[in-house]
């Protein structure tokens, strides 16, 4: 592990210290009871007892918010752990410094999300869901995933091995569900529109949000307006054009009346 934090990092080292419409949030795994995979990744000494993890998990969440609004250049320790209502030694007994909880988070939230889709990759109703209706459900989850603020980008680290690790996946996986669909697609080449279709889209919606102003609000979701309230309106309404877009290019229909409910089943941050 790294010695000190990064810039920003003005905890210091105490003496006798031992660190489908899915909602958009960042959210780690709240379960204080169950050790998440994640607590034996790199940069973390792990957590021992439910007490430790409860602690730990309201470090991880502080950071997520703080950086999310301050960038991670402008959060530190002390400001995490006044937030999380712990102590500075409570950080250094988990992480050597900031970046490494930096490192840390841009492993975890990652790995969770992706543990979270190959279980809805199998358990989802797929088969009941007509054809509209899975490009409705996979537009809005590559949305999602691409939708995230820069700010939370830089936390979560959008091009590290695991946030690619997810995205390669997903991709992989909502290829192959379309391809299933093959007989009722009418573009004259399902497979190579597929492989098209979900690159314009993850381009489409990574610049529309990178445009849109927002924070990474208390609860941990992400609001782009700031306030709650403006901007979710401009969001609804791109995300829905883009399954416009989709479902007339691989079907040559136009919009199908699907309702969004009917195809709200995972939530890439949990």
């Amino acid at each position: 592990m790294r010695g000190g934090g990064s810039p920003g990092d003005s905890g210091g080292t105490p003496e006798g210290a031992t660190c489908a419409r899915p909602r958009e949030s960042v959210k780690p795994n709240m379960d204080s009871e169950t050790p998440s995979a994640a607590t034996d990744l790199p940069g973390l000494r792990p957590p021992r007892q439910a007490r430790s993890r409860r602690t730990l998990e309201r470090l991880v969440q502080a950071a997520l918010e703080l950086m999310g609004e301050k960038g991670v250049g402008g959060t530190s320790v002390q400001e995490i752990v006044d937030r999380a209502g712990s102590s500075v030694g409570s950080f250094y007994a988990r992480f050597q410094g900031k970046q490494d909880l930096v490192d840390y988070l841009r492993v975890r939230v990652w790995d969770e999300a992706l543990e979270r889709w190959r279980a809805v990759r199998t358990q989802a109703p797929w088969d009941d869901l007509s054809t509209p209706e899975v490009i409705e459900a996979s537009v809005r989850l590559i949305a999602q995933v691409e939708g995230i603020h820069p700010r939370a980008r830089a936390v979560l680290g959008e091009d590290s091995p695991a946030a690619v690790a997810f995205r390669s996946e997903l991709h992989r996986d909502l290829a192959a569900i379309l391809e299933a669909r093959e007989p009722t697609l009418s573009h004259p080449d399902p497979a190579e529109a597929i492989r098209v279709l979900i690159r314009v889209v993850a381009a489409a919606a990574r610049a529309h949000h990178a445009e849109a102003p927002g924070v990474v609000s208390t609860d941990g979701t992400l609001d782009r307006a700031g306030d709650g309230s403006a901007g979710r309106g401009d969001r609804a309404t791109f995300t829905a054009e883009l399954v416009r877009m989709a479902q007339a290019y691989l079907t040559g229909d136009g919009p199908a009346a699907t309702g969004a409910e009917e195809v709200e089943f995972f939530d890439v941050w949990g």
